[in-house]
């Protein structure tokens, strides 16, 4: 009986080791959770800072008595003592001329100048001070100063005032006449100077321009700023042209302009090309000048033509600018807002056909009547079918076009109806990428998906209660061991 009892202590033993274990555990697991803050206190840092007041002193005229304590300068020490006195120039600026009676005694440094003078010469009477660019100061001076005694004289210099102001012009075109309040200046560019202050009409012309005009304030002291631009003034003459016989067809410049006769105005000045067609006569071509304000005349007699009757076809489209074949031969496009004249067509039937990027092609026939002109107004419609082409980072992505899987990138696809479709691409580990496609007619759109990687779920953090329950559970196994034992 004694035996079975003496493990105890070594149970107790365990038992304890166990319970400091998962109390050192938790102690842990608790400074990990809640650290105990930390508080700094920074100690504050004063700087103390004496600021020494400044004191300017406006120089005024001192009394003419002698100044009882000597200003030592390096201008004086050389001659202090033997019947000598100063005179104290002062001066609100550096650099000023000193002059007494109009002789020149030298220039202030620090806004002084010592003169010596001897207290037994002759007394000067007026000081001067001069600097450029600012007004001249004079004062009396006062008596000679004792033996080794000062008397100071106070002079104040002011910026000199300008009285005028200037102004810089300049245009477009230059070269342009300049007047000022009516009086010619020049050509811009150019700057007038020595104007006084005030208002002034400024007008700037130049040939084939309008005159440009302004009102502008001249400051004194201060440069005015002008920049003219000055606006073309258009100049237009006018042709009219008349043709035996009556109504052919004109064409100015390459531009069908209609049937003669006709008086075409709003023409530029200069030469212009002019060309007459009728059926069954041969095409005249000349050269017209035209003159400013000035209606120039053309009147031309057409030759009969030797050749078989023939015909024209005059043909105009919506929209313009469509290719124009007859007969499989190409005649130009259709000009907007006007007609495409075709001549010298047989007379007959004869097939035309048109075509416009983005429209269904147009093909009909007319018939062309000997000396007449047959007239087509074709309407396009909008036709064709269009492309996608699919690009991907990173590339070998599935494409769903228009809900429907077309492939993996680099892809296009090909003869698409036009308008919107929904485009999806996917791969594996990246997001989606949604968006929609405009497919137009005769054209390839291009559409790049820029995938963004899924990021990974985080994985969840190991409790570090785990092995201290561990521990416990062992030692309360080991101790009911013992205990059986």
């Amino acid at each position: 009986m004694e035996r079975a009892q003496r493990p105890l202590p070594w149970l107790i033993l365990l038992l304890a080791l166990s319970l400091l274990c998962v109390s050192a555990l938790a102690d842990t697991t608790t400074n990990v959770t809640m650290a105990e803050p930390t508080m700094t206190t920074a100690a504050p840092t004063t700087t103390a800072t004496t600021a020494v007041p400044t004191t300017t002193a406006t120089p005024t005229k001192a009394p003419t008595t002698a100044v009882t304590q000597a200003v030592t300068t390096s201008a004086t020490q050389a001659i202090i003592g033997g019947g000598t006195g100063w005179f104290d120039i002062h001066t609100n600026i550096d650099g000023a001329a000193v002059s007494f009676d109009g002789k020149y005694q030298g220039t202030t440094a620090q806004g002084i100048l010592t003169v010596a003078w001897a207290s037994t010469g002759t007394p000067p009477g007026t000081v001067t001070a001069t600097k450029a660019g600012y007004t001249t100061a004079q004062e009396p001076l006062p008596a000679v100063p004792a033996a080794g005694h000062h008397a100071a004289v106070y002079l104040t210099l002011n910026p000199n005032t300008p009285q005028t102001g200037s102004m810089g012009l300049s245009s477009t075109p230059g070269g342009a006449n300049i007047r000022i309040n009516g009086v010619y200046y020049g050509t811009t560019p150019h700057t007038v100077t020595g104007l006084a202050a005030g208002t002034y009409q400024v007008s700037i012309d130049y040939p084939g321009y309008g005159t440009w005009t302004a009102q502008e304030e001249i400051v004194s002291g201060r440069i005015t700023y002008v920049d003219a631009v000055l606006k073309q003034v258009q100049q237009y003459g006018t042709l009219s042209i008349s043709s035996v016989p009556k109504g052919a067809y004109i064409t100015l410049d390459g531009v069908y302009k209609g049937p003669a006769p006709a008086t075409i105005g709003g023409l530029d000045p200069g030469s212009h090309v002019v060309e007459l067609n009728a059926p069954g006569y041969e095409e005249w071509s000349g050269r017209a000048t035209v003159y400013v304000g000035k209606v120039t005349s053309i009147s031309e007699t057409l030759t009969p033509s030797a050749q078989p009757p023939t015909g024209a076809i005059s043909i105009a489209s919506t929209p313009a600018s469509a290719s124009v074949s007859v007969d499989g031969v190409y005649y130009g496009q259709t000009p907007a807002g006007n007609r495409l004249l075709v001549n010298g067509i047989a007379a007959g039937q004869h097939t035309i056909h048109l075509a416009l990027g983005g429209y269904g092609d147009y093909d009909t026939t007319v018939t062309v009547a000997a000396g007449g002109t047959a007239t087509l107004d074709a309407v396009l419609n909008a036709g064709g079918t269009g492309s996608v082409s699919f690009t991907s980072t990173p590339t070998g992505a599935t494409v769903y076009f228009n809900n429907q899987p077309y492939g993996l990138t680099p892809l296009t696809v090909p003869d698409l109806a036009p308008g919107s479709y929904p485009v999806r691409i996917t791969y594996a580990g990246y997001g989606d990428w949604t968006g929609t496609a405009q497919v137009n007619a005769g054209a390839t759109t291009p559409v790049q998906a820029d995938l963004v990687q899924a990021t990974p779920a985080p994985e969840a953090a190991a409790s570090p209660l785990l092995p201290a329950l561990a521990l416990l559970l062992g030692g309360v196994l080991v101790a009911l061991r013992v205990r059986r034992a």
